[in-house]
């Protein structure tokens, strides 16, 4: 099973997206964004550790198998395809470690949540009484 994570780049500024208090604002994107030599280097790593990528502007998209990113992050998954919208498709046992070759390039690895969808699954609309 192919998955899919935003890979969070270390920040030429001295600021995380990782942050909980984290605000980024017109004024400080830059803050937050990676030089261009961190993310080409990121890349690399990340195709060279079996990784599909994508330029995400101030993130990579990763995407792989699940074994990849077992391997990689040094944790099992839990994948859970029928997550209802708002949850998490993908947890982690345990503290995910990166690999020594992208540490100081990437900060974090995040699995998104189920989409908010229009309509039903079967997509027929559902009657509303009251």
């Amino acid at each position: 099973m192919r998955l899919s994570a935003e890979a969070v780049l270390v920040s030429r500024g001295d600021r995380s997206l990782t942050e909980g208090s984290a605000q980024v604002t017109a004024e400080t994107v830059d803050d937050f964004a990676p030089d261009d030599a961190t993310k080409a280097e990121a890349r690399r790593v990340l195709e060279r550790l079996g990784f599909t990528v994508q330029d995400a502007g101030m993130s990579l998209t990763i995407e792989g198998e699940r074994e990849t990113f077992e391997r990689t992050l040094g944790v099992r998954l839990d994948v859970s395809p029928e997550a209802a919208p708002g949850e998490a498709v993908v947890t982690l046992s345990g503290e995910p470690r990166l690999p020594a070759q992208a540490r100081g390039l990437v900060e974090a690895v995040a699995f998104g949540k189920r989409a908010h969808l229009f309509g039903s699954p079967s997509g027929k609309q559902r009657e509303s009484h009251g």
